[in-house]
């Protein structure tokens, strides 16, 4: 499946495991890690949404193409 961050300056900051752990904590580190690989592994955004531990909502009004989507459950911002 194509990803790409917005703004494109994110990449090297979420790619890179070392830094995520050390900006926010492991938690998180943990779960955007996860995300990403479902992500790459996925082919479309129905494998992400069948994953359990990832809420995914398909925006609407003119946010239409877009999804979010949240390793954490609905509770948090991440």
């Amino acid at each position: 499946m194509d990803y790409e961050y917005e703004p494109p300056s994110l990449k090297d900051e979420f790619e890179n495991y070392k830094l995520l752990k050390k900006k926010y904590n492991v938690k998180i580190a943990d779960g955007i890690t996860k995300f990403i690989q479902a992500v790459v592994s996925a082919e479309n955004a129905y494998d992400i949404k069948a994953l359990p531990f990832m809420n995914l909502e398909h925006k609407h009004g003119n946010m239409a193409n877009y999804y979010s989507a949240s390793p954490f459950g609905k509770s948090t911002k991440w």
